[in-house]
């Protein structure tokens, strides 16, 4: 029958199943997404293992439903070719990321797998070993298959070994190489007990232990593979239980359940068990009774050495074979006198048993009795002395066959019992994950909001509170662009109006000039050389207040953002242009150095008004004069990036492999030569309504910051009290993939 400790390990049996094939299929995609071929040979291993544990789960209860010795044969050879698989799969992966020609032993592999498997099938003889689930597994692996096993997570565990001296050497601060290597360690220190040690299964608590050491590393394996690298996470891998409410809530919902559950169905069969041992104590106790009643009418007539005669061995036959019971008759020395044996049908004059028994037939009264024969199958049964006559009975059978009822409720109780927490793990998955799903969608929406993207809308189909909290984000954002884009037509206009001086001016020339000529023309319409010049002169004029009213309305007019291949050059020369008169009335000398960039993709009036605000900003530094420089150039950047949030959505899983790329950039850089900034004012230069100005909205550079920001770009500032400042827009280029591909369309 199973005890506690047994069910207890056939839960931990069923979780670390779980967790496996979890793994499995985590690392089945990670590699569909990035063709990842050691990771992939790991999930097969993985998932083969829990194959193989599987198959040692429901071999271990069927044989307590006694199964047919064909059905146990064909789950022996299942559950070693799983654990041959699965000790191939893992050496595959560790040659994937080791090897430089990973091919040629993966060949190698696959014959040496191809060899242990003609060996398994043709040459290894089915010896089924002790099938109760106090075993770790159902069956002992072929000697040959577990070594292998065993050396391909030594492989497994090295590998991580060497990888956390190399971290420990650089002083690095991530924890996941470490965590690894010591659940790879536990995993390989587990099945070396398990293997080693033939007699473990004595032990259930220790058993148990082991299960619950397995569950645990395999969970850390699983966890350290899905936290990226360079996440705060990679520091403390346990805080990931912590920061995954998927992950809260299934243990909560998963764990609560299995404890009502367990306790539930521990209960139910330990009163099973002593009910069924009090009725069999006293059917025992009634076929003993009955027994040695006929004994003692047998030797009532007759002397007690009757007992070695012909009729009496049938006597006792007639006994046994009546109440399906096996027949031990002792003398007062204990000592054997008759056997009848229920499975054979016959009776015996010998029989041997161990010690154990004699010290519990040393007692004089009437009891129960329990005790191991000479195979060491357990027997209960009962012990009747006989009155009158110096001999003992025992009525026993096997222990099993006894409780083989319990054994039969048991065993299914559990069977539906690990249906029934499969089904509750994919209901708690499904609750989970639909409030997961939208919780994530909020936290995608702050981000988006974060980086200036007011334009994000949160997709929920829920009416609960979650739907109604997304549904007010929403509005919410809305609002609050509605917001934005009043303020920016605000700082448009602010522009226009600091702009609005130097265009009168630049218009009031041209005016002039057409004035002059207007008067003039009725009076030298006749003089050729006035003709001449009158065409010379006018035509110009006109453009020219044509192409500053060009300008204001590209600038001033509102549009949605038309991103297309655009010149940064192109959009900053038309920028001096609208500024030229401010340039000129404060004295400032205009130096540009513009090289030969690639196009970006972004919005010609956006990136303008970007452009317009910050030397618009330079203009005003430098009321008495000074240099403006403008310059562009293309590099390489370090491009660190943000590392996403692990999550156990598909799409989520694949984590950017280059936190450390270089990326291509084109860099502007607009310089003044102004009185510079102090460092108290630049760390709130971009924040919104923050100004030094008497007058101003404190918006222009908050907006140019966003402009960059929705154009992939960023900002940086430098500046020195006397010397200047310099802002440094950095832009990302069009690939060549992406141009050609505008230039299709």
């Amino acid at each position: 029958m199973l005890s506690p400790l047994d069910i207890i390990s056939i839960f931990l049996q069923f979780f670390v199943c779980g967790v496996l094939f979890t793994s499995a299929y985590i690392f089945i995609v990670r590699h569909l997404e990035n063709y990842d071929i050691p990771i992939f040979s790991l999930g097969l291993s993985f998932g083969f293992l829990g194959l193989y544990i599987s198959v040692g789960v429901v071999s271990n209860l069927l044989f307590n439903l006694n199964v047919s010795i064909t059905t146990l044969s064909i789950l022996f050879y299942l559950g070693n070719i799983c654990l041959l698989f699965s000790s191939v799969f893992m050496l595959l992966s560790f040659v994937y990321k080791n090897r430089k020609k990973p091919n040629i032993y993966a060949i190698f592999l696959l014959l040496i797998s191809l060899i242990f498997l003609i060996y398994l099938l043709f040459y290894q003889r089915f010896t089924p070993c002790d099938f109760f689930p106090s075993n770790l597994f159902c069956f002992l692996p072929v000697s040959l298959i577990g070594w292998l096993f065993l050396f391909s997570w030594f492989l497994h565990t090295f590998d991580f070994f060497i990888k956390q001296l190399n971290d420990f050497s650089a002083k690095s601060r991530d924890k996941i190489n470490l965590f690894m290597f010591l659940s790879s360690l536990i995993v390989l220190a587990t099945f070396s007990i398990i293997f080693l040690f033939k007699n473990i299964s004595e032990f259930p608590i220790v058993i148990a232990f082991l299960w619950f050491l397995l569950f645990v590393s395999f969970s850390f394996i699983l966890i350290c593979s899905i936290i990226p690298v360079n996440s705060p996470l990679a520091e403390n891998p346990v805080r990931y239980l912590r920061t995954k409410i998927l992950i809260k809530l299934m243990l909560i919902f998963v764990l609560l359940l299995v404890v009502i559950v367990e306790s539930i169905t521990l209960a139910t069969i330990a009163m099973s068990k002593i009910a069924l041992s009090k009725e069999l104590t006293k059917i025992d106790k009634l076929i003993a009774y009955n027994s040695s009643i006929e004994i003692s009418i047998y030797l009532s007539d007759r002397d007690v050495y009757s007992i070695e005669s012909e009729s009496f061995s049938k006597l006792l036959k007639k006994i046994g074979n009546s109440n399906n019971r096996n027949l031990l008759l002792l003398d007062s020395n204990n000592n054997p006198i008759y056997f009848y044996d229920k499975s054979i049908d016959k009776v015996t004059r010998s029989y041997s048993f161990d010690k154990n028994l004699i010290e519990k037939l040393t007692e004089t009264a009437d009891h129960q009795i329990k005790f191991s024969d000479r195979d060491g199958l357990e027997m209960v049964g009962y012990v009747k002395v006989l009155k009158n006559y110096p001999l003992k009975i025992i009525v026993f059978q096997l222990e099993k066959e006894a409780y083989y009822e319990v054994i039969k409720l048991e065993t299914t109780a559990l069977f539906f019992v690990i249906l029934g927490i499969i089904v509750a793990v994919f209901v708690g998955f499904y609750f989970a994950k639909s409030i997961e799903i939208p919780i994530n969608a909020l936290i995608k929406g702050t981000e988006e909001i974060r980086k200036g993207n007011l334009n994000f809308v949160i997709q929920t189909n829920t009416e609960d509170e979650i739907g109604h909290l997304a549904k007010e984000f929403n509005t919410m954002t809305r609002e609050l662009k509605e917001s934005q884009d009043h303020l920016v037509a605000s700082e448009k206009l602010a522009a226009l109006g600091t702009m609005a001086a130097g265009m009168a001016h630049e218009i009031k020339n041209p005016l002039v000039a057409l004035r002059t000529f207007t008067q003039l023309l009725p009076l030298k319409w006749n003089d050729e050389e006035f003709r001449k010049k009158f065409v010379s002169v006018i035509p110009p004029e006109i453009d020219k207040i044509n192409k500053i009213a060009e300008n204001l309305l590209k600038f001033g007019r509102p549009s949605k953002p038309d991103f297309k291949p655009i010149n940064v050059e192109n959009v900053l020369e038309e920028v001096l242009e609208l500024v030229d008169n401010q340039i000129k009335k404060n004295n400032i000398m205009v130096s540009t150095k513009f090289a030969q960039t690639p196009k970006i993709n972004g919005d010609f009036s956006q990136l303008s008004q970007a452009f317009l605000n910050i030397i618009l900003n330079a203009i005003q530094a430098m009321k008495n004069g000074g240099e403006l420089i403008v310059k562009t150039d293309v590099g390489m950047v370090i491009q660190l990036g943000q590392v996403p949030a692990p999550s156990m959505l598909p799409k989520k899983l694949i984590e950017a492999k280059a936190q450390g790329r270089q990326t291509p950039m084109v860099f502007i850089e607009i310089t003044d030569s102004g009185p510079g900034i102090s460092e108290e004012v630049m760390k709130n230069m971009f924040d919104p309504f923050y100004t030094t100005k008497e007058t101003g909205t404190g918006m222009g550079l908050p907006i140019t910051l966003r402009i960059i920001e929705e154009h992939k770009g960023s900002i940086k500032l430098r500046s020195q009290i006397g010397k200047g400042t310099t802002f440094i827009i950095m832009l990302p280029p069009i690939e060549e993939k992406e141009e050609d591909k505008n230039q299709t369309i």
